[in-house]
C-alpha cells in the first residue's frame, strides 16, 4: 500500500518488473489497484497485466496503467499471480500526478475516548470506546507504513463498549488503531511487544 501524505490527482504510471537475471518469472503478471482518500473507504481500480522483464541491463520498465486523474491519498496493489516464480513482486512503480487536490482530508474529531489497553499490548489486547454516539462504524489496524492489517464493521450502542483484538500473528512494533464513521474518526496508537 501507497500512502502519499496528501490527496492527488493520479495520472500515467510507469513499473519496472523484477529484472533478476533468470529469475524475472517472480516479477508480477496480474494486479489488483484500489484507491482510497482516507484509507478506510477503498473504491477498486480494476487488473493490470505487466509483462514479464527482460533480464537486460538496460530494462527501462514498461508504462502502467493511466490512472486518468483519480483522486487519492492510498493506493493498494494486490499481487494476483506472477510468470511462474515461487514468489511475487515489482521492483519500482514511479506515479505521475496532475497535482494535490487536498492536503487535508476533510474529516472531523469523533466525539468520545479511546482507551488501549494494555499498552505495549502481547497476544490480545483491549480497545475500550467511551462516549462515542451510537451508529455504524468501521475500525481499523495500520502499521506505521499505513498498510491495512485489520478491517472490520462495527456497531457501537452503548456508551462504554470494549472491542479486543488478537494481535498474535503481528510482530513487534508501533500500530494505529483508527475508528471511523459519519464522516469522523478518532485514531490511537499502541505498541506490540510480543514476549513468547
Amino acid at each position: 500500500m501507497y500512502d502519499f501524505g496528501q490527496i492527488y490527482s493520479l495520472a500515467k504510471t510507469n513499473i519496472w518488473n523484477s529484472n533478476i537475471s533468470s529469475n524475472t518469472n517472480v516479477g508480477i503478471k496480474d494486479m489488483a489497484i484500489d484507491y482510497s482518500t482516507d484509507g478506510v473507504n477503498w473504491i477498486e481500480y480494476g487488473t493490470v497485466r505487466i509483462p514479464e522483464a527482460n533480464a537486460s541491463n538496460f530494462y527501462t520498465g514498461v508504462e502502467g496503467p493511466d490512472l486518468d486523474g483519480i483522486e487519492a491519498q492510498y493506493l493498494l496493489i494486490t499481487a494476483l499471480s506472477n510468470h511462474g516464480g515461487d514468489c511475487v513482486g515489482i521492483s519500482e512503480i514511479r506515479f505521475n500526478t496532475n497535482g494535490v487536490v487536498s492536503d487535508v482530508v476533510d474529516i472531523d474529531e469523533l466525539e468520545g475516548g479511546i482507551k488501549v489497553y494494555p499498552n505495549p499490548m502481547d497476544q490480545t489486547g483491549n480497545i475500550e470506546l467511551t462516549d462515542i454516539p451510537s451508529g455504524k462504524y468501521s475500525y481499523q489496524v495500520t502499521d506505521i507504513s499505513g498498510r491495512v492489517l485489520m478491517r472490520e464493521n462495527y456497531t457501537i450502542s452503548q456508551n462504554k463498549q470494549t472491542i479486543q483484538l488478537d494481535v498474535d500473528g503481528l510482530v513487534n512494533g508501533i500500530y494505529n488503531f483508527t475508528i471511523s464513521g459519519n464522516g469522523k474518526l478518532k485514531s490511537r496508537t499502541f505498541e506490540i511487544l510480543n514476549t513468547k
